[in-house]
């Protein structure tokens, strides 16, 4: 998507409100250049989108650590590191956010599954786990099960 010159007004305001310590605003600010602005991402906006989820992240946002974690996993605007996404995405997974939860144990599994973690074989019980509680999810959320 191509920038528009109220796009570049909206980020200004959102450095603005990053700068007062705004946790929405560097939510929203990471989330504009991550996904609809990829192609403006340079070294130093790529680092600031880091830190606005980190800081986010320590505040307890869990969506943070699930965008920190895509972004480690994909290599996007940063070195790709699977050790680090995949400690992003386990946080994920305790996010009171059901859509957070779920993307973050699928995630997880692809993970597992890709071979992702030297160790899967040894993390068994912890992708079962992760597979009953994914079709938990989904089962409740259609209705296909009573809570």
């Amino acid at each position: 998507m191509k920038m528009t010159k109220k796009d570049r007004y909206r980020l200004k305001v959102l450095e603005r409100r990053i700068a007062g310590g705004e946790l929405e605003a560097m939510m929203e600010y990471a989330q504009r250049y991550q996904c609809r602005y990829p192609e403006e991402v340079t070294p130093a906006i790529a680092q600031k989108i880091v830190t606005c989820y980190e800081t986010c992240l320590k505040a307890g946002n869990l969506t943070a650590a699930l965008n920190l974690g895509a972004m480690y996993y994909g290599g996007e605007f940063i070195p790709r590191d699977f050790k680090k996404a995949m400690k992003y995405y386990e946080q994920a997974t305790e996010s009171d956010d059901k859509g957070t939860q779920l993307r973050a144990w699928t995630n997880l599994g692809y993970c597992y599954y890709y071979g992702r973690d030297p160790f899967a074989a040894s993390l068994l019980p912890k992708i079962q786990k992760m597979l009953g509680e994914s079709k938990r999810m989904v089962e409740s959320d259609l209705g296909l099960r009573e809570q």
